[in-house]
């Protein structure tokens, strides 16, 4: 009995990593595919949009400090 729950673990553990292997791989080859290159570039755009935007919303940010600190000491 306490072979066959080994057999059992062992078979589930097997199965499970094959079906994660499984997983990865495919989701390797999609994103090697022309489409998923291009869905790649589009999310890294739009990443890039998204930092030039906090950049330049911080930058006035600091920019208003620095005003308001000069102004205080006139």
């Amino acid at each position: 009995m306490r072979r066959l729950a080994w057999l059992m673990i062992g078979t589930t553990l097997g199965v499970g990593l094959a079906v994660w292997g499984y997983r990865k791989l495919n989701a390797a080859k999609q994103a090697a595919s022309p489409e998923g290159l291009a869905r790649g570039i589009v999310q890294l755009k739009d990443k890039a949009v998204d930092l030039a935007a906090e950049i330049k919303q911080a930058a006035a940010e600091r920019e208003q400090q620095l005003r308001q600190a000069l102004l205080q000491d006139e």
